[in-house]
C-alpha cells in the first residue's frame, strides 16, 4: 500500500545522489517493464505466429516510422514536464494548474490528428520508407491499429510527465506495469488462440495504453498536490501553450528528425535484406528489443536529470543544477556500461533459441554489438541534451543534436553507405555521431552554465537591492508618521 501513497518530491533540497536514484528507479523499472512487454510482442509473434520471422520483420519496419510520426506530440509532453517542474520550483501554483489543463487538452487534440494519419496515410508512409512487398500488408495493418490508439498513448505520456514533474514516478510505473501485463495476456490470447498475428499484438498494445492512460488521468484528477488536474482549467491558455511550445517543439522536432534519420537507416536495413536476405530485417527487429533495454535504462536517468534541473531552475539554485548535471552523467555512464555488456552477451543465444535461425541470430548480434557496445555514449549525449531543456535551452539542444547526429547520419546514408553496403558500414554511424555530438555539447554546456550562474547572481542582487530600497522607504515613512 505504501507505493500507492503520494510520492511528490521537493527536488530543490536534500542529497542529490540519493534523490536522483530514488526518483529514477521507478522510471527505470517502468521503462524496463514496458520494453519487456514490447519484447513479448516480438517473441509471441516469433514463437507462435505462422511465418513468425515475417511478422517480426513487418512490425520492426514500423518502429522508426512510428517514432518519427508521434515524436512531435511526445515532445510537447516533455515540454509539459519541464514547464510544470519549473513552475513548481518557482512556487507559481496557478500557472502549474493552467499548464496541466493546457497539456491534457493538447494531448487529446494531437491524438485525434494521429488517428486520421493512421487511417489514411499508413500504407503510403511505409511505401516511402522502402518496405518490401513481402512485409507491406502486415506492416500497414500494425501501423494503422497502433496509431488509432494514439489518443490514449499520448494522454498517458502527458499525465505521467506531469506527475513526474512533481516528483511522483511511482504511480505512472504501477499503471504502465499493469497495462503491460494486460498487453502480454492479450498477446497470448489473440495470437495463440485466434487466427490474428500482427493485428493481435497491435490490439493488445492499444488495450494496455487505454488502461494506463485512464488510471494516470484519474491519479492526476485526484492528486492532492499542486500538480492536480481541475476541469475548470481544461482549455488552451495562450501563455502556457507558448511555454509548452517553446520547450516542447524543439524537443519534438529533434525527435521527429531523429526518427527521420532512423527511418533512413531502417530503409537501408530493408535494402540490405533485399541484397543479402530477409534474415537481416528479422534480426534487426529482434535486436531492437535488446537495444531498447539499454536505451530506456539510460534515458530514465536523463529524464530524472531534466526534472531535477527544471525545478532548481525555477528556484534559481545554480549550485544544485550543476551538481545534478555531473551526478547524472556519472550514473548514466555506469548504468550504460553494465547494461550494455549484459545485452551484448545475451542477444545471440536468446535469439537463436527463439527464432531457431542462425542467420537471424547472427544479424541480431551484429546490430547489438555495434550499437549496444557503444550505447553509453548515447546516454551521456541525452543527459546533456535533457539538461539543456531543464534550463530552458531546448532549442539549443535541438540544434546541437540535429547537427551532430541527424545531419551526419543522413549524409552517411546518402553518400558513404552506398560505397560499401554492409551491416558494419551501416551500424558504425551510430557511435561516430554520438562522439561528435558529445564533444559539441561539452562546449555549449560550459558556456550556458557559466552564463546561467551570472544571470542568477544578477537577479538575486537586483532582488536584494529592491528589497533593501523598499525596507528603507518603509522605515522613512514610519519615521515621518512618528
Amino acid at each position: 500500500m505504501g507505493l500507492l501513497k503520494r510520492r511528490e518530491m521537493d527536488m530543490t533540497k536534500g542529497p542529490i545522489f540519493k534523490q536522483l536514484v530514488a526518483f529514477a528507479i521507478p522510471l527505470v523499472i517502468a521503462s524496463l517493464l514496458q520494453t519487456a512487454f514490447n519484447m513479448a510482442d516480438t517473441f509471441v509473434l516469433g514463437i507462435f505466429a505462422d511465418n513468425g520471422d515475417l511478422c517480426v520483420g513487418a512490425v520492426s519496419t514500423t518502429g522508426s516510422l512510428i517514432n518519427m510520426i508521434i515524436s512531435l506530440f511526445i515532445g510537447l509532453s516533455v515540454g509539459a514536464n519541464v514547464v510544470v517542474a519549473k513552475f513548481i520550483g518557482a512556487r507559481q501554483d496557478e500557472r502549474v494548474k493552467r499548464t496541466i489543463g493546457t497539456s491534457v487538452a493538447v494531448s487529446l487534440i494531437a491524438g485525434a490528428i494521429l488517428v486520421l494519419v493512421g487511417i489514411f496515410c499508413s500504407r503510403t508512409f511505409l511505401t516511402w520508407t522502402g518496405v518490401s512487398d513481402e512485409f507491406i500488408d502486415l506492416a500497414t495493418t500494425y501501423l494503422t491499429i497502433y496509431l488509432c490508439g494514439s489518443p490514449f498513448m499520448l494522454l498517458y505520456n502527458y499525465c505521467a510527465n506531469i506527475l513526474r514533474a512533481s516528483g511522483d514516478t511511482v504511480r505512472p510505473m504501477l499503471y504502465i506495469t499493469i497495462g503491460g501485463v494486460i498487453n502480454v495476456v492479450l498477446n497470448i490470447v489473440l495470437v495463440v488462440l485466434t487466427p490474428l498475428d500482427v493485428e493481435g499484438v497491435a490490439i493488445a498494445t492499444v488495450a494496455s495504453n487505454v488502461f494506463a492512460s485512464v488510471c494516470c488521468f484519474i491519479a492526476l484528477l485526484k492528486n492532492k498536490s499542486v500538480a492536480k488536474f481541475e476541469w475548470k482549467y481544461f482549455k488552451i491558455y495562450k501563455n502556457e501553450l507558448g511555454e509548452l511550445l517553446r520547450v516542447g517543439v524543439p524537443s519534438g522536432i529533434n525527435s521527429a528528425l531523429f526518427g527521420f534519420s532512423n527511418t533512413l537507416i531502417s530503409s537501408s536495413i530493408n535494402r540490405l535484406g533485399a541484397i543479402y536476405g530477409n534474415h537481416i530485417v528479422a534480426g534487426s527487429g529482434y535486436a531492437n528489443q535488446f537495444d531498447n533495454i539499454i536505451y530506456v535504462c539510460m534515458n530514465s536517468i536523463a529524464l530524472s536529470a531534466q526534472a531535477f534541473i527544471s525545478q532548481n531552475y525555477g528556484a534559481r539554485n545554480y549550485p544544485r543544477i550543476r551538481r545534478t548535471f555531473f551526478t547524472s552523467i556519472g550514473i548514466v555512464s555506469v548504468v550504460g556500461v553494465v547494461v550494455s555488456g549484459v545485452m551484448v552477451a545475451l542477444v545471440y543465444p536468446m535469439i537463436k533459441a527463439i527464432s531457431g535461425d542462425t542467420l537471424v541470430a547472427q544479424a541480431a548480434f551484429n546490430k547489438t554489438l555495434w550499437i549496444g557496445a557503444f550505447y553509453v555514449l548515447c546516454g551521456i549525449m541525452d543527459t546533456m541534451s535533457y539538461s539543456l531543456r531543464g534550463v530552458g535551452k531546448s532549442f539549443t539542444g535541438m540544434i546541437v543534436t540535429l547537427t551532430g547526429t541527424v545531419l551526419f547520419r543522413v549524409l552517411w546514408i546518402l553518400f558513404i553507405f552506398p560505397l560499401k553496403e554492409t551491416e558494419t558500414m551501416l551500424y558504425c554511424v551510430y557511435p561516430i555521431t554520438w562522439v561528435i555530438t558529445i564533444i559539441t555539447f561539452i562546449i555549449i554546456i560550459s558556456y550556458v552554465f557559466r552564463n546561467l550562474r551570472r544571470k542568477f547572481v544578477l537577479v538575486d542582487k537586483i532582488a536584494v537591492d529592491f528589497r533593501s530600497e523598499r525596507e528603507s522607504k518603509t522605515a522613512n515613512q514610519n519615521e515621518q508618521s512618528a
